[in-house]
């Protein structure tokens, strides 16, 4: 989404920043539906008033779910960062495995790449 002149912003006053930021998330795909436009889709504050939900009263109790998200979020990076390494590990491991015992081993993009091109070598495909 883009924001201009016609566009309801969101400026946090009453809530806690990072609430908002995850309340946005959330909504985002509601948002979208409610979005109209030529150039892009925008959303105006009559269409974002038609948007409810249920939002914790309390300051404290959004700052600790915001507390949450934050820290879930930080956990799905450190887990998608640990998934690259393990994968670049494993490539790593079948290469050495098969070079010692005297394929050739090149990344392929294409199957006929290794098959018509190179007759007795290995390609791994890397996704």
């Amino acid at each position: 989404m883009a924001t201009n002149q016609g566009f309801a912003n969101f400026v946090p006053r009453e809530i806690p920043g990072d609430f908002l930021y995850y309340l946005i998330d959330i909504l985002t795909p509601i948002f979208k539906r409610h979005g109209s436009g030529t150039t892009f889709d925008e959303v105006n504050k009559r269409d974002i008033r038609k948007v409810w939900c249920a939002v914790p009263m309390r300051p404290e109790e959004q700052e600790a779910i915001a507390r949450i998200l934050d820290t879930m979020d930080m956990v799905i990076e450190r887990t998608r960062a640990a998934v690259e390494r393990v994968r670049d590990v494993k490539i790593s491991l079948v290469q050495q495995l098969f070079e010692k015992k005297g394929y050739g081993v090149r990344r392929c993009r294409r199957l006929w790449l290794a098959s018509y091109q190179n007759p007795g070598t290995l390609c791994l495909f890397i996704q």
